[in-house]
């Protein structure tokens, strides 16, 4: 693969320990990520929509999923019987995923939480794997879930179907460690995590296809996986966890333009926190119209944690922050 990084540790479960995945940072690129499109759905919808933000808390704190209003950012509720809550999705009628952490759960489970925060119920992984991501098709209504990997065995995604019921697994043939996952408008799937030689790995389940196909990824370099989002066919947002290694820890966002079993990235979007400081560790974030919503779960700086709202695709300084306390926010979903 042309994507390359040298991982430093095997991640497990729980939350994703800094530093990990050092390689060369990627230069500027001149190419701007394109304009992002809203729809006559978002438009429709956008009045009372909600941002959830999975809470992984921290030692003597409990993990919890605090939802927001849009575009005020003000609290609304707190649900803190989600374990320890990671990745996030939703669908079009105000449903949220969150993947968790249960180490006293065995099958480990996802949680299907209602608009208001509350749980509908839970998604159950009968193979026991420790979930990070997850994504909702919106042509079959199929929940995906990533593991990230367990003792035994690599990583892989669950498709439950119609979301619910007994998950199917699939993966790629140089698939070793699943991160975050996202549904197109068409129903193809894409995936990022590490590979077999602990780089940087993209791999796709196509619409309909029983297994996913490996992506090669030129044009510049992502060191440690991230977000995965489709706005429009034929492209991909990627979040990089550590883009800048060599000028200590920073996350940014590729845009990437995808072109069979082949993608090139086309456009680096900086992210900064609300004291202009490089944003340290975004695990999981959201674009939803035309605005980037994430987290800095573990700060770099003098700064807290907190969840901010990024214009797309310029980035840059962030527009609004949330000021509750957040722990160790890990994933962001927007209810409709």
């Amino acid at each position: 693969m042309n994507v390359r990084v040298n991982s430093l540790c095997t991640l497990m479960a729980a939350t994703v320990a800094a530093g990990c995945g050092m390689s060369n940072a990627p230069g500027p690129l001149a190419n701007a990520a394109p304009a992002i499109a809203t729809s006559n759905v978002d438009n429709a919808q956008a009045r009372g929509a909600r941002l959830f933000v999975s809470d992984y808390g921290t030692l003597g704190v409990a993990g919890r999923i605090l939802v927001y209003s849009l575009p005020g950012l003000a609290p609304i509720a707190t649900n803190s019987n989600v374990g320890q809550p990671k990745g996030e999705c939703s669908d079009n009628h105000g449903h949220v995923w969150v993947t968790a952490d249960n180490p006293r759960s065995v099958p480990q489970v996802t949680y299907e939480l209602n608009h208001d925060g509350s749980t509908i119920k839970t998604l159950l992984d009968p193979y026991g794997y420790p979930a990070q991501g997850c994504a909702w098709d919106p042509t079959t209504g199929d929940v995906a879930v990533t593991n990230i990997n367990f003792a035994c065995c690599s990583g892989n995604v669950l498709i439950y179907p119609g979301g619910s019921g007994t998950p199917r697994q699939v993966s790629a043939p140089g698939l070793r460690l699943a991160y975050f996952v996202g549904y197109d408008s068409r129903g193809n799937l894409f995936f990022d995590g590490e590979d077999l030689n602990y780089s940087f790995f993209l791999g796709e389940l196509p619409k309909g296809a029983s297994n996913g196909n490996d992506i090669d990824v030129g044009g510049g370099i992502i060191v440690w996986s991230g977000m995965v989002q489709s706005t429009a066919p034929g492209t991909l947002y990627v979040g990089d966890q550590n883009c800048k290694p060599h000028s200590g820890q920073q996350s940014c966002l590729h845009h990437l333009e995808l072109h069979g079993s082949k993608a090139k990235i086309t456009a680096n979007i900086n992210l900064l926190d609300n004291a202009g400081q490089p944003l340290c560790n975004m695990m999981q974030g959201v674009i939803w119209r035309r605005h980037l919503y994430g987290s800095d779960l573990q700060t770099c700086d003098s700064s807290s944690n907190a969840t901010f709202v990024w214009g797309m695709p310029a980035g840059g300084l962030p527009q609004a922050a949330t000021t509750q306390q957040e722990f160790e926010p890990y994933g962001a979903a927007i209810s409709l």
